[in-house]
């Protein structure tokens, strides 16, 4: 931890963390990271199964928890959000998106 990032010539830096310039920088012979719901339905991209599991396990070892933060007091449309994804149908969005 706390080393620099590597540099060499096969390392190339993007310009923006943003997956399509990624894909097409990549070609046919790169590696790289990516949110799994950018990539799924990518025919070009393969994901890496740890232990067997794959990004669509949900014990996959590597996510991320997304939190909400707002500024109180609570704007209208910021409580209509909150509402709707505690809601039954905002978490079986949720779940479905993930």
């Amino acid at each position: 931890q706390g080393e620099a990032f590597g540099t060499s010539s096969n390392i190339k830096m993007m310009e923006q963390d943003a997956t399509t310039p990624i894909l097409r920088a990549l070609a046919k012979d790169g590696i790289s990271y990516a949110t799994y719901s950018q990539v799924a339905n990518q025919r070009t991209v393969r994901t890496v199964a740890v232990d067997g599991l794959t990004p669509e396990a949900a014990n996959y070892p590597y996510q991320r928890r997304l939190y909400y933060a707002y500024k109180q007091p609570a704007s209208p449309v910021v409580k209509g959000f909150l509402g709707f994804v505690a809601s039954p149908l905002g978490q079986q969005t949720l779940s479905t998106a993930n």
